[in-house]
């Protein structure tokens, strides 16, 4: 009797056992897929799907056939499971840059179990920025540079995808979000003075908030 599966599964995803019997000679087989030595699933089945961790065997019976069996139970070799956690991002909103903004924005801080992680990122076209990727970009840091082309605050909203160092457990994709505000323009105006003479300039703001 043998049991095939795998070593390692992700968090939430069920791994699948099959268990072969050879030499049975047309008997009847009921297969007891067990996890630490008790019982799980008992029946004419002989795959078994878990995800919760542990030491995972399969004991079969033999009923009828036309073999003259020594025995009528065999149990298979183990094998152990083992739960890598998948990494859970959050979408978060970073505080304003100023155009053009150099960033570096790293992105396990937004990994809320602690997995670490690698990370694929691309941004939502804004064409109202210039300088951000929109092809998918296998960085643990983006590392833009941001030009906004008006005068209002403009928003690049990046999607990332997390994937754990160990067992390579994708997680569900998040954003990050990053405001652009312009720099500030103006107009400067006054009066005609002397030579020598003191004056004043007073600079009119128009727009940007940089």
């Amino acid at each position: 009797v043998s049991i095939s599966g795998p070593t390692a599964v992700c968090s939430g995803v069920n791994g699948t056992y099959t268990t072969t019997a050879s030499n049975t000679d047309g008997a009847t087989i009921n297969y007891d897929f067990r996890v630490g030595g008790v019982s799980q699933q008992s029946g004419s089945l002989n795959t078994f799907s878990y995800g919760a961790g542990g030491v995972i065997d399969c004991v079969i019976t033999l009923t009828g056939g036309t073999g003259c069996f020594t025995t009528t139970t065999a149990t298979s070799t183990s094998i152990t499971q083992t739960v890598n956690t998948t990494p859970i991002g959050s979408n978060n909103t970073v505080a304003a840059f100023c155009t053009p903004a150099g960033l570096s924005i790293g992105l396990q801080q937004f990994i809320t179990n602690g997995v670490n992680s690698t990370f694929v990122w691309a941004a939502a076209n804004n064409t109202n920025v210039g300088g951000e990727t929109t092809t998918n970009t296998a960085s643990n840091t983006i590392n833009n540079t941001l030009t906004n082309a008006t005068n209002a605050q403009q928003t690049v909203v990046y999607t990332v995808t997390p994937t754990s160092v160990t067992g390579s457990c994708v997680g569900a994709s998040f954003t990050v979000s990053v405001p652009v505000n312009p720099l500030p323009q103006g107009s400067l105006s006054g009066g005609t003075i002397c030579s020598d003479g003191v004056g004043q300039l007073t600079f009119t703001s128009t727009s940007g908030t940089g």
